[in-house]
Parts: C-alpha cells; structure tokens; sequence
C-alpha cells in the first residue's frame, strides 16, 4: 500500500519527462519510506530500476562485494558475481559499460545508491567518484540518478553541500513523516478518527510503523505487541534509531534523554549533561534536528526574540512515547 508523496511523486515525473539526465538527492530517518517512494515513481513510470543498497556498518570491501552481487543479478551474469573487484571504478565502468551505452538512449532508466552513508562508508572519498562518474559518463545517458540515505548528517555535509556534487543535484528532497490525512489512509476506514489520533500520538507519520498496525487487532493488542512485548518491533527501535545515525551516540543519547523531561535552553542542556556550551555541544543539537529528533524553536511567551532564549525539545512522537512508558517498563 503506498499513500501520499504527490509532491516528491511530481518532482519524479518533471524529471522523467525532461530530456536531459536528473541528480537526485534524498534523505530522511529511518522507516519512513525513502526506497518505498524510488520503487513507486519506477513503477508508475514503467523504468528499468537499478536499485543499490550499502550494508550498515561494513567496510568497503564488503560494500564492494555485496554491490557486485546486486548487479550480477540485475545483469543476470554468474561471472561477476563471482568476480573480485579491488574499487568502485570497476563496478562503475561496468554500469557505464554493460548498462548505459547498451540501453536505447531515447530511454530513461533509474539508479539509485541507497543508504549511500553505509555504502561510502561515511567518507566522502565515494562521492567524489560519483561526481566523476556523473561529469564525464553517465550524465550523457539520459538517467535519472538518485543518491538516497538515512543518516542526515552525512548526507546533508558530505553530499548536499560537499565541494564535489555542488551546483549538481537537481532536486533535494527530505522525506518527512505523512502528514496526518495521508496516514489515515492506512486505517482504510476501519478505525475512528479518536482511535487514529492515538495511534498516531505514538507511531507519528512513519509508514513502517503503521503498515505494522493489525487492522483486525483492537488498539491496546496492537499496542502491546508493538511497544510491550519481547522482539516488539518499537521495544528496541530506539537503539537503531540513535546507533544507526550517530557516531558518539553516548553524548546525543544524554542530549536526548534531559530533552524528554522538559525543554531546554542551550545553557540548561549544558549544565544538565555536564557539557560545555560551546560549538561542540551545537553541532551535536544541530544533528539532532537534521535526524528529525529534536526541533529549536522561541517560546510564544517571549517579546524580543533572541539566541538565549531558544529552547530544544523531542518532536518525534515515537521517542516521545518510548521515554514516558517503554524505557521506564524495559
């Protein structure tokens, strides 16, 4: 089932419809329907999709391997798979090679690099390649290419803004939660609008959580099995979400945790997590928002509005949740 996009969806179909090749850049947390929208567009489109995949957490060679297993697949030939590759230029040569230059060039085709921060190992020495790749070779082709992850940080500094793809990307998207009226769809009218508000009081807009809703289950059974029950899908999304998308996840976990108490001001976190207040200690909250986890904003009771006087607080619903009643019942 897949609901709502209609602006990303658009942005899709300008792209497809122009005669020229596309750089596409997408980003978002994690769940919330970044490949799911790639399949979709290539779907309604009837594309060729080459849809790559990085391994979290592993090194180049095994990010290496396991792409040149996807594109034996694709390219249904046994002798690569079992081929050895020693960089990335091999394996691009051969999409140049044995993709491109034999596709109809009045045909457009969709390749995506998807968790690009664990296929590049989160270096930036991949998205240099890219730019190359994409300068000299591929843009020629008439494709649209689509360089898609879930860590924000890596994919906003080291590709949005890297010296290397700047001026490049056509279209930068970050996949937000569905919007309300979007995620009622998924209840297909078997639910109550009050029953709906509290699903989504705790599961926000993720499509992954709410495809994991048991329509044939009442809400306090889905909501055990989900958030209260050993192997319960939201029981230990927490610790993905955090080890998943930051390196020193002890300081952002700290961060986080005296968030969900009470807003803070810059200066309170500090005191509270016993940090100094300095660019450290911002670069980590402006992290945190790029994740999606935590919002800035000035209170309504302030008349001049100022620097000290911006609070941080959790806006993801689900982390609202897990602090208030899985974490004190684990």
């Amino acid at each position: 089932m897949f609901t709502g996009r209609k602006e990303e969806i658009n942005k899709f179909k300008d792209a497809y419809k122009s005669k020229s090749s596309k750089l596409f850049c997408i980003y978002g947390r994690r769940r919330v329907g970044k490949s799911s929208l790639i399949k979709e567009f290539a779907l309604r489109t009837k594309s060729s999709l080459y849809l790559f995949e990085g391994l979290e957490n592993q090194h180049s060679p095994e990010q290496i391997k396991h792409f040149s297993k996807s594109l034996s697949t694709y390219l249904n030939d046994d002798v690569i798979a079992k081929a050895e590759f020693k960089d990335w230029d091999e394996l691009f040569n051969l999409i140049t090679t044995r993709i491109l230059i034999r596709k109809n060039k009045q045909t457009k085709i969709i390749i995506a690099f998807d968790e690009l921060q664990w296929m590049a190992a989160k270096r930036s020495k991949l998205i240099a390649l890219i730019k190359y790749f994409w300068d000299n070779v591929w843009k020629e082709h008439n494709i649209i290419l689509i360089l898609c992850g879930s860590v924000a940080t890596f994919m906003v500094d080291k590709v949005i803004h890297s010296k290397a793809l700047y001026g490049r990307i056509d279209y930068e998207i970050l996949l937000k939660p569905l919007e309300v009226q979007e995620a009622i769809l998924f209840f297909q009218g078997k639910r109550s609008q009050d029953e709906i508000l509290k699903y989504l009081m705790i599961l926000g807009g993720i499509p992954k959580y709410l495809e994991n809703i048991n329509l044939n289950k009442s809400f306090r059974q889905n909501i055990q099995s989900l958030c209260f029950e050993a192997n319960g899908l939201m029981v230990d999304e927490f610790e993905k979400i955090f080890y998943s998308q930051f390196k020193e996840v002890t300081v952002y976990l700290k961060i986080v945790q005296a968030l969900s108490i009470q807003k803070l001001s810059l200066n309170e976190i500090a005191t509270k997590i016993n940090i100094a207040q300095g660019g450290g200690l911002q670069k980590y909250l402006i992290n945190l928002e790029k994740a999606q986890i935590i919002s800035s904003f000035q209170p309504s009771t302030v008349i001049y509005k100022s620097n000290k006087n911006i609070r941080y607080g959790i806006i993801d619903e689900y982390l609202i949740f897990y602090f208030k009643f899985i974490k004190p019942n684990l």
